[in-house]
């Protein structure tokens, strides 16, 4: 699912999902890619929770129908991604804020050992009301597909 523009975007694609028959069943593992002008970033390493994503879904409903409040997705491991939409006035405009953020492992001295070093973007950008609609749809259909 890709949201936004040509130049803005944020796009999930599922990579993974767990079995039924395992604990965890229906989380899933995406790549997510963010563009935000000519800054990008990916990592296909996002899981994220089954209860999750139902739960966005239910505020995304709550979203379109009032055009006001947010909707927020999380990965299931902290501050690794986080999107959530907003309606920025009365009048239904919508803007879209991400995050995505890993670590990176380097050896250093002997003295002073390995070092985990984060690496994050953030931003965010501005969409069409309708894409809370597509993005519900596209959410749903995940969870259509367990």
């Amino acid at each position: 699912m890709k949201l936004g523009s040509d130049s803005d975007y944020l796009e999930i694609i599922e990579l993974e999902r767990v079995p039924l028959h395992l604990p965890r069943a229906g989380d899933i593992r995406v790549s997510v890619e963010i563009r935000i002008q000519d800054f990008c970033g990916k990592y296909q390493d996002v899981w994220l929770g089954k209860e999750h994503i139902e739960k966005f879904v239910a505020s995304l409903s709550s979203l379109e129908s009032s055009r006001k409040g947010s909707a927020c997705l999380s990965s299931l491991s902290l501050n690794e991604f986080k999107l959530e939409i907003r309606a920025m006035d009365a009048l239904g405009h919508m803007e879209v804020e991400l995050s995505l953020q890993r670590f990176f492992y380097s050896s250093g001295s002997k003295s002073f050992g390995s070092r985990s070093r984060p690496v994050k973007l953030s931003g965010g950008f501005s969409i069409d009301p309708g894409q809370v609609s597509f993005l519900k749809a596209e959410c749903e259909a995940l969870l259509q597909s367990l």
